[in-house]
């Protein structure tokens, strides 16, 4: 349904009051994608919301251009910590895909405040959501709904915890560990010479 329909359903005067209770799903991004390829990058998050949801805006929220875009169903997965401070994390670290909630819980903080330092994060460049899964318009702009391990450590490393400061030893120790064998190097020496 329309946006713009949903604004006169629910007796909103301005469609930016509906659009901060509006979720782009994917399927939401894939229609608008395929009924407005072509017609440029959008100018303001009306326009973007006009057109569906499917067009990189100019203020960079959203970064995916519409004629690259290519929506694929992911496996997510989540980072965890029990009461006793041990952390839950699959083997494949690329495949961490984690909510604001499910961050803010991970990190033992509140909802506002994991959300406050996501977006200080995604301003400054460090890093980003996954625009190829759910995306929310929350206010004026468009946000990722799930987040890798990325945002997850910068988030980690900006807040105080006894959760995130487990977590961040936790990412410390798979730092530094060696995944690899040690290399053993042998040098042959011919009589009583000191290779150089």
């Amino acid at each position: 349904m329309p946006i713009e329909t949903v604004s006169k359903i629910l007796g909103h005067t301005n469609i930016t009051t509906t659009q901060i209770y509006a979720k782009v799903t994917a399927e939401k991004m894939e229609r608008g994608v395929r009924r407005e390829v072509g017609a440029g990058p959008c100018r303001t998050s009306r326009e973007f919301y006009a057109r569906g949801g499917s067009h990189a805006d100019s203020f960079g929220t959203f970064k995916i251009c519409c004629s690259q875009l290519t929506l694929t169903t992911m496996k997510r997965s989540i980072i965890t910590i029990t009461d006793e401070g041990a952390i839950v994390a699959p083997q494949n670290p690329h495949g961490v895909r984690m909510t604001v909630g499910e961050i803010a819980a991970l990190l033992g903080i509140y909802y506002p405040t994991a959300k406050r330092h996501i977006r200080t994060i995604e301003r400054a460049g460090i890093a980003d959501g996954d625009y190829r899964m759910t995306c929310i318009a929350d206010g004026h702009g468009v946000h990722p709904e799930y987040y890798g391990l990325e945002m997850v450590a910068a988030v980690a490393f900006r807040v105080r915890s006894w959760q995130a400061d487990t977590f961040r030893r936790w990412l410390m120790e798979r730092a530094t560990q060696s995944r690899q064998p040690p290399v053993s190097v042998v040098i042959p020496v011919r009589g009583n010479r000191v290779p150089n």
